[in-house]
């Protein structure tokens, strides 16, 4: 038979017969409300009223308690007590600079306005004391379009003040999510069977975001954008990098954190004048986040090229992106959302640990002088959460963003955004099938030091990886770099750095830990330790070796006996075969290694 069980988490039907104890009704209760303990659950026929706990009924049938088909029982429980959240909170590890900023007050200071304030030195009025972080007449004032991330929790009152500089933190961020809830708790069939409004997600109406996570993109030197358009300069092909450094304060926000870029890795890619493809991430990305972790730094953004000659000879480029057109497209802002999933930003004062991500992105194009300029954006939280639902998808339109149509897979909530009419008002409209970019996208400042001192300050740059044709990396081009000056100097590169790990001669244990301390310290007595270790003497002679047969293999396709000929149709029939050096499988036929140019022996 079947008995109706209701409780706080709706109705449910249980089967069980008339012959059962009472602790069989007990124990099917328990797992289909999921009770973690059973010993509290309470029985009664009426609503509210003479709740009796089903344990004190064992060893009673269902019959016994005159229980029938189809009757109606009224069940309590004690839920478990939820583990306190400070404990769950208290274990994320947040980047230095948001432990830096959680110690400072934010408060901004003010002099003592000669005209209004009527006290002494050592007093204070309401026109001098100082003004909270988020104070927006200040940052209208100073043409600050977002508060930073840490004055917006001052804001919520994540911060209470206890005793000095010590706080209590109350975590209060919760990121949007759009997804239906699976394990709803109504007792009805999971969605797409049936859907409440318990388990389908609100209305999303969309607005600017007000607070930005990252509010600067600094560029360590100027160096480092001039290597990474030189591609297109030489080729005509845009290019893509990820950005490696690490976050600092940055003074000229309240509470600012600036994104300091110190190099840019370029993955494996084709490059097209109007575009790029990237090809799925590798072995060399893994490599490429290692070495950037051995010199202390993180991936903190991606940055790419979008650049037109104009056609006048003079340098300039043609200015694509303005307000008439579009500054950053919907295809860029779901590519952005991806990558901000993907690098969430650990903080304390999130139930989940994060709220939110410090990945940035960097566009290269023409700006309205003609010159070549940066940008710097992230997408809003609602964006990523939007991406994340599947609600929305690019359009052949780049400034639009399209709402995607629901399926019996797919649901789509309502989607709002707002905006002045032609009579100043603020009116509500629905974002179906299609809405502006820009109320998704946060701006970000960028720019250079006063003083550039960059980690990697090497005189003599070394080639940038994965690069085709004359700009490719080589054992020749490493063998030449090494012989052009004075190893403390030459070191001092990340991409030199990279491609001498990745030949895999040094033990990085020992060697290569020593060739960044040799990098980073640059210190005599450390070039002069590794030059004595085995494996940089056997990268040595293996440098040696590969200039020499190339030399060699110079001379003899240039002569013109019958043993050229021979050894070019000897080469052409080798098999394929991996390099012992880097791992790479050559199909060319060439006895030296198509990828890192080591020969074969």
């Amino acid at each position: 038979m079947l008995v109706r069980v209701r409780s706080k988490e709706g109705t449910h039907r249980i089967e069980v017969n008339l012959t059962d104890d009472i602790i069989v009704l007990r124990n099917k209760i328990a797992a289909e409300l999921k009770i973690i303990d059973p010993s509290t659950i309470t029985v009664s026929d009426q609503p509210n009223a003479g709740a009796t706990p089903m344990d004190s009924l064992s060893g009673k049938t269902l019959s016994e308690l005159n229980v029938k088909h189809g009757d109606l029982l009224y069940v309590g429980f004690a839920e478990a007590a939820p583990a306190p959240t400070a404990n769950k909170t208290s274990t994320v590890v947040q980047d230095a600079v948001d432990d830096y900023l959680d110690t400072q007050t934010g408060l901004i200071k003010r002099d003592k306005d000669t005209k209004f304030c009527k006290h002494a030195s050592n007093g204070m009025c309401d026109y001098c004391m100082p003004l909270e972080p988020f104070d927006p007449a200040y940052l209208e004032e100073h043409k600050i379009k977002s508060m930073s991330f840490h004055a917006y929790l001052r804001k919520l009152g994540a911060h209470e003040k206890k005793q000095g500089t010590n706080y209590i933190t109350l975590p209060s961020l919760e990121e949007p999510s759009y997804k239906v809830k699976t394990n709803c708790s109504s007792g009805h069939p999971p969605w797409p069977a049936s859907i409440c409004t318990k388990c389908q997600p609100s209305a999303i109406t969309l607005q600017r975001q007000t607070f930005r996570i990252v509010d600067h993109v600094e560029f360590a030197s100027g160096t480092i954008i001039d290597k990474f358009i030189d591609y297109w300069r030489n080729t005509g092909l845009q290019r893509f990098g990820y950005m490696y450094g690490r976050y600092e304060p940055y003074s000229e926000v309240p509470l600012g954190i600036k994104a300091v870029v110190e190099v840019i890795y370029e993955p494996p890619q084709e490059g097209d004048s109007e575009g790029l493809k990237l090809d799925s991430p590798i072995e060399g990305e893994k490599r490429a986040d290692e070495m950037a972790a051995a010199c202390g730094l993180q991936r903190v953004g991606m940055i790419y090229t979008d650049l037109t000659d104009d056609g006048t000879d003079k340098g300039t480029v043609l200015c694509k992106r303005h307000i008439d057109s579009y500054f950053f497209s919907s295809q860029e802002c779901q590519f952005a959302a991806v990558m901000q999933q993907k690098y969430p930003n650990a903080t304390k004062y999130s139930s989940t640990g994060t709220f939110g991500s410090k990945f940035v992105t960097c566009v290269i194009s023409g700006n309205e002088e003609n010159n070549i300029d940066v940008s710097s954006y992230q997408v809003s939280n609602t964006c990523v959460g939007m991406v994340d639902a599947d609600i929305v998808e690019p359009s052949v339109e780049p400034g639009i963003m399209r709402v995607k149509e629901p399926t019996s897979e797919r649901y789509i909530p309502e989607v709002f955004f707002k905006y002045k009419n032609e009579y100043n008002l603020v009116v509500q409209k629905d974002a179906k099938p299609s809405f502006p970019v820009e109320y998704l996208l946060v701006n970000a400042t960028h720019g250079f030091p006063v003083k550039a001192t960059p980690m990697f300050s090497s005189s003599n740059r070394f080639a940038i990886e994965n690069r085709v044709g004359q700009f490719a990396q080589d054992a020749g081009k490493l063998h030449r770099h090494l012989q052009s000056g004075k190893l403390v100097d030459l070191a001092s590169d990340f991409h030199f750095l990279l491609f001498v790990r990745s030949m895999g001669v040094l033990n990085d244990n020992d060697e290569m830990t020593l060739l960044v301390r040799v990098a980073l310290l640059h210190k005599e007595e450390d070039a002069q330790h590794l030059e004595q270790t085995p494996g940089w003497q056997t990268l040595m002679s293996i440098l040696k070796e590969s200039a020499g047969s190339s030399s060699r293999g110079g001379g003899g396709s240039g002569g013109g006996g019958s043993s050229g000929g021979g050894a070019s149709g000897g080469a052409s029939a080798i098999a394929p075969w991996t390099c012992r050096h880097c791992t790479f499988l050559n199909t060319h036929g060439d006895e030296n290694c198509e990828m890192c140019g080591l020969p074969m022996g």
